[in-house]
């Protein structure tokens, strides 16, 4: 695992404890809080993984990227953002809770967990405009 995946899945962990601490002041019972997360999760995947695609579809068009074998490359953050917040908007009226009560507290837990994510592109140096470390695992390009 190269860094950036390390810390990023560290965010993920730290926001999601700390949803869990406050799950009762969400008003939902522990299961649809797992419910939630999960839909969550799936949702900030496909808007990140489809926003990618729309900005990038270059590289799939000239064959440098293949959709299934290369899925780990190219997610963006903010159609990660978009489609937790579809996501949750229907998660929400399907299950009858307000949300706007949960974005109150989503709004804390989603920045806690990126801030920590991004201290992996750090030190994988994708995102700082320089190479990779020499001591970093992989030697992507710049998109990657």
């Amino acid at each position: 695992m190269n860094p950036w995946g390390l810390f990023t899945a560290a965010g993920a962990v730290v926001a999601v404890l700390w949803l869990l601490r406050h799950h009762n002041s969400l008003g939902i019972s522990q299961n649809e809080f797992w419910a939630s997360i999960w839909t969550l999760l799936f949702g900030a995947i496909a808007g990140a993984k489809l926003l990618f695609l729309i900005l990038g579809w270059e590289h799939y068009a000239r064959g440098e990227l293949r959709f299934w074998a290369d899925f780990d490359i190219g997610f963006v953050f903010f159609g990660g953002l978009l489609g937790a917040v579809l996501a949750g908007l229907i998660f929400a009226r399907v299950r009858g809770h307000s949300f706007m009560r949960g974005a109150d507290y989503y709004a804390v837990a989603i920045p806690m967990g990126h801030a920590i994510g991004r201290i992996g592109c750090f030190f994988t140096g994708c995102c700082s405009g320089r190479p990779p470390t020499p001591c970093s695992s992989t030697s992507l390009p710049a998109w990657r």
